[in-house]
């Protein structure tokens, strides 16, 4: 260790001179270690932890202490103010020098009980207040009450915020809160497909909060007449909202949702999860299949299906793009970690005279103002390569990232002339894909060989195409789409979902 009075020896085993070292030692002397690596690792200096990022540090390697630049441009959560120093401390926070600090698990209520005394908004504040009675996080479901008060601040925020707004935008947002997922459970709750394709397990979605919303949050027990009276069925008796079988079907509507990227410039001392942002979804995890309402129908009845949207929806009036600041990562999907390394992924640079970049850059005396989140409009003419793109999914725009979210549209389960895609890799993963969407990337081969390579002149890394414009690619380098083995010529977490040539078959079991 730094001080030279713990030393750990390494095989585990003993050999000749060598003493045993058992993982105990660790357990005993862990705390002895508090900056661990290995040898041969490459680590930026920014990244280091503060207590070392010292000027001595940086001379010693050929680096410098300055951690300045040309800036970049990142996403705070929705609604969060920006620091003010003048302000001073408003409350204490949690670190790993203060855990024995009195009073944390209180403060969060000191805090509430002065703003209720002091603020000139009293109505907005007595709103929040009552709803804060109905939409209930229970600090004892959350692994963090006694320690955190920050993410209390920011789910109490809610009803602060919509105290006169919609009720519908409320349970929106607590239903994408980390705290409620976490006090009702649904919190990386994952499909009974995925459970069973990954790990050989039975196993359902929670239903906690699918029930909860419904009873406590919205609907209650009983369907009502429009005087508020319970409405009776033909022999008296109250007639329930729902049934079993809705819980069972709204709780695969609450799988998928896991907590957002670690960030700065919020109360966390390690990673316990980031309870400050709104969820994301995981896709991996999601159910995938048609969920029922209450009515008789499905859920996504009266949106349009993904197919009938029409082509270059990115350019149509109604596209919506999300500022994702300097950051090229997407958050709507996912790409492999590697992304954020590799200065050679092929990006979707947007042409200095595209109408599209003119929107998203929004210029003021030659300046761009961009906005958090920008929805067309009018349609636009396409420009380049945007007239040979199927779909989008990051555009640069000067070195500012957008990114595109397709419009609400139903992709049907069960459809006609499903064709494999594969990932990465023919002993990898694989599944049917609708020929008529954007799903995977084209793989081409050559007569006798299953080695396929992507098109050349790809737009963009992951990016996906319809099966015809795949095919299209491979004839025009005089190759042919094939149910390949393996993709040459790119580094591995540049694959991604290619189209084969084998058709396949979306079949249903029905247990009697």
């Amino acid at each position: 260790d730094l001080d030279n009075n713990v030393f750990l020896t390494y095989p585990s085993f003993p050999s000749g001179d060598v003493p045993n070292h058992s993982a105990g030692r660790w357990d005993t002397h862990s705390t002895k270690f508090p900056m661990l690596g290995r040898f041969g690792d490459t680590v930026l200096f920014v990244d280091l932890p503060n207590e070392i990022r010292l000027d001595e540090v940086a001379q010693h390697f050929g680096e410098t202490s300055s951690i300045g630049g040309s800036g970049v441009v990142v996403c705070g959560s929705p609604f969060e103010a920006p620091n003010d120093p003048s302000e001073g401390y408003q409350f204490d926070m949690t670190t790993r020098r203060n855990i024995d600090l009195w009073g944390l698990g209180s403060q969060r209520e000191h805090l509430w009980v002065m703003v209720g005394l002091t603020s000139v908004d009293q109505l907005r504040q007595r709103v929040a207040w009552a709803l804060s009675q109905l939409l209930v996080v229970v600090p004892g479901a959350v692994s963090i009450a006694d320690s955190h008060t920050e993410a209390f601040l920011t789910y109490y925020d809610i009803f602060v915020r919509n105290a006169f707004g919609n009720y519908g935008d409320v349970l929106r947002e607590i239903s994408y809160s980390p705290l409620m997922a976490e006090n009702l459970s649904f919190l990386q709750s994952k499909s009974a497909a995925y459970m069973w394709e990954t790990q050989g397990k039975i196993s359902f979605a929670d239903e906690n909060f699918a029930r909860e919303i419904m009873q406590l949050f919205s609907t209650g027990l009983y369907l009502l007449n429009l005087d508020g009276t319970q409405k009776l069925d033909d022999y008296g008796q109250p007639i329930p909202v729902y049934s079993n079988d809705e819980i069972m079907s709204f709780s695969r509507v609450w799988t998928g949702f896991d907590y957002q990227q670690a960030r700065g410039n919020v109360e966390e001392t390690s990673w316990s999860g980031n309870r400050h942002d709104p969820m994301r979804i995981q896709s991996a995890w999601r159910d995938k299949f048609p969920k029922t309402d209450l009515t008789g129908g499905y859920i996504g009845d009266g949106y349009p299906l993904c197919i009938d949207l029409p082509d270059k929806m990115f350019l149509r009036k109604g596209a919506r793009y999300r500022l994702l600041g300097s950051s090229s990562s997407p958050e709507l999907m996912e790409d492999h970690s590697y992304f954020k390394k590799d200065p050679n992924i092929k990006r979707f640079v947007l042409d200095s005279n595209s109408g599209l970049k003119a929107r998203l850059c929004n210029a003021s005396n030659g300046e761009c103002q961009y906005e958090m989140s920008v929805t067309l409009d009018t349609n636009i003419d396409c420009v380049g390569k945007e007239c040979i793109a199927d779909t989008v999914r990051v555009v640069d725009v000067g070195g500012i990232y957008y990114e595109y979210a397709r419009p609400p549209c139903v992709e049907q389960a069960f459809y006609n002339n499903a064709m494999k895609v594969i990932y990465r890799e023919r002993w990898a993963d694989s599944s049917c894909a609708n020929p008529l969407l954007p799903y995977a990337s084209e793989a081409c081969c050559s007569v006798a060989n299953l080695r396929a390579q992507r098109y050349p002149n790809y737009l963009y890394d992951q990016e996906r195409v319809l099966f015809s414009t795949a095919n299209s690619r491979c004839e025009e380098i005089g190759m042919t789409s094939c149910d390949f083995n393996d993709i040459g010529g790119i580094e591995t977490h540049q694959k991604g979902y290619h189209w084969s040539t084998d058709h396949c078959q979306i079949l249903l079991k029905v247990n009697s």
